[in-house]
Order: C-alpha cells, then sequence, then structure tokens
C-alpha cells in the first residue's frame, strides 16, 4: 500500500461512503421512486457540448507527444499502474446514518481495483512531478435499486484520488479547465486553472 493510500485512505473511505449515499438517496432511502436531489443549471447542456468539442481538441494536441506517435489514450487518468480482483467488505457496526443502499447491511462482495497516474501524457511513472494517483473500486453484483441500468450488471463505481477535495464542483468548473488546458501547445498544463486557489491559500485573494 502507498504512503499517499495510507495518508488519505480515511478521506477516500469517507468519499465512498458519500458516492454511495448521493447514490441511493435519490430513490427515498432505498425505495423504488425516484426524487429530485439536483437543480441543473440552465447552461449546462451548453457547457457540455463545449466540453465535449474542446476534450476532442485536447485529443488532437495530446497525440502530438513524440511518445504517443499519434496514439490517443484516455483523456483522464490514461495510464494504470495495476488492476487487481479484491473483495469489498462492508462492516456491520457502521453508524446508522452510513447504513444506506450498498452500505445498509453487512456484505462481502467481489470487485476490481484500478490504479491510475493523472498525467495526461505518456510519461514515465515520477516524471513531470509525482501528480495525481487514482484508484477506482468496481463493486460487482450489488443488489436493491440502482439510479442507471448498466446491463444488467448492477455495479457500483467508487472514484478516489490522493487529494484532500475534488478540484470541481460542476460542469463549469471543468469547462474552465479544459479551457485551460486548450491554451497548452500538448494539452497538458493545468497549472493556470489553479492560481486562484494558490492566491487565497497564500492569503492574496478572497
Amino acid at each position: 500500500m502507498s504512503p499517499n493510500w495510507k495518508k488519505h485512505g480515511a478521506a477516500a473511505c469517507a468519499l465512498a461512503v458519500c458516492t454511495s449515499i448521493v447514490s441511493y438517496s435519490a430513490f427515498g432511502g432505498g425505495t423504488d421512486t425516484p426524487i429530485d436531489v439536483e437543480v441543473i443549471p440552465a447552461e449546462e447542456a451548453e457547457d457540455i457540448r463545449t466540453n465535449t468539442a474542446l476534450t476532442v481538441e485536447l485529443q488532437a494536441k495530446r497525440k502530438q507527444f513524440p511518445r504517443q506517435a499519434g496514439e490517443v489514450l484516455r483523456g483522464v487518468h490514461p495510464k494504470s499502474h495495476g488492476c487487481v480482483n479484491a473483495t469489498f467488505t462492508v462492516i456491520g457496526d457502521i453508524g446508522r446514518e452510513y447504513q444506506i443502499g450498498l452500505f445498509g447491511k453487512p456484505a462481502t462482495y467481489a470487485a476490481r481495483v484500478r490504479f491510475s497516474n493523472a498525467s495526461v501524457l505518456k510519461l514515465g511513472d515520477l516524471e513531470g512531478g509525482n501528480g495525481s494517483r487514482g484508484m477506482a473500486i468496481k463493486v460487482l453484483g450489488v443488489v436493491g435499486p440502482l439510479l442507471l441500468s448498466d446491463g444488467g450488471s448492477r455495479n457500483q463505481d467508487f472514484l478516489m484520488v490522493n487529494t484532500p477535495e475534488f478540484a470541481f464542483a460542476n460542469v463549469r468548473d471543468y469547462l474552465r479547465l479544459s479551457r485551460v488546458l486548450v491554451a497548452h501547445p500538448l494539452g497538458a498544463d493545468p497549472g493556470p486553472y489553479f492560481i486562484p486557489l494558490s492566491l487565497m491559500q497564500a492569503g492574496l485573494l478572497e
């Protein structure tokens, strides 16, 4: 287990619990009747279309990177460090407020885990700074109501990274990042996106 995972394991587990709660709370705490839990901004559909077009542009830039030799990789976390079989166990002594959906009762499920690197270019593991590492868990054969059909597989995914907070609260935030990336010759430098946060942390911006 990596030092980063040890350091942020608790936060990642909390994120996993929150993901499950969000996934199942849309069914009113386990019923089969969906309820409204999201307010969609009027501009979101157009932002998604713009993001899609920018992603195509970014992929065209990135495949020019010499090591990729025209190869198009995943847009996010393209490099896998490893994929492993696993078991996902729901313990019986978690707080009642968290006993929702997948965490509703003790059980053990088969699972798959993917460890990845967020670098959008084909770099060595220690090149270009350590970057963000990702860990995705796919829990198989989950029982109960699902928000989305997945072809009858009844799986639930948890996405985790080794940072304490997710970088984007909504589609508009992600669109801003896409525009920053497109400005880079290889579509690979997100630095300017985080300038406001750096200024806030330095006490120079409220």
